[in-house]
């Protein structure tokens, strides 16, 4: 018998989490004020070195705005590097 993507349990709608999703990892200071800063604008640049956390965070909030159903999807990407 086919499968009706659509029709398969896994794309059934799903509720929005009642509580705020938690993560096992805590976020330092500078990444709590990032964090707040990233949320109160549409668009926010962030600059620091590396190991700094920066695409951790942006990767954490993108999956809370998924769960949440803030968002549809995630995509992410990289910049070309050319040596």
């Amino acid at each position: 018998m086919a499968s009706h993507h659509h029709e398969d349990q896994i794309f059934q709608e799903k509720r929005k989490p009642k509580t705020p999703i938690k993560f096992k990892t805590e976020l330092n200071s500078e990444q709590k004020e990032a964090k707040a800063k990233i949320l109160q604008h549409t668009v926010t640049l962030l600059a620091g070195s590396a190991g700094s956390g920066k695409t951790f965070l942006a990767c954490q909030i993108a999956l809370e705005k998924l769960f949440m159903k803030e968002a549809e999807k995630v995509i992410i990407t990289r910049p070309t590097v050319s040596k």
